[in-house]
């Protein structure tokens, strides 16, 4: 998915566990409103400290990962493939990267 952009089905997603429900157009605002109601109406400081434990476990090394993507990005910006791309899109253009 990173290399190729493709898009990808609200079910195709549901089952690769990226999201999980689909809620078709016309009850999705009432879906969603009862939804945030139901996590506002929890413990909001417990859920909160989850949430920071959650984020620990997963992203342990968040700063130094975000601080690597940084570095990685301006090397990206340099390159001639940043460059094709960006006249690309302001040129309304497939890019030609080689």
């Amino acid at each position: 998915m990173a290399f190729t952009n493709a898009p990808i089905t609200a079910q195709q997603a549901l089952s690769w566990g990226l999201i999980n429900r689909v809620v078709p157009p016309e009850p999705f605002q009432t879906s969603v409103y009862e939804m945030a109601i139901a996590i506002a109406s929890g413990p909001i400081y417990a859920m909160g400290l989850t949430k920071r434990d959650f984020n620990k476990a997963i992203y342990p090394n968040m700063e130094q990962v975000l601080d690597y993507e940084a570095h990685i990005q301006v090397i990206a910006r340099l390159g001639a493939e940043h460059k094709e791309g960006v006249n690309a899109f302001v040129e309304k253009r497939t890019p030609k990267w080689g």
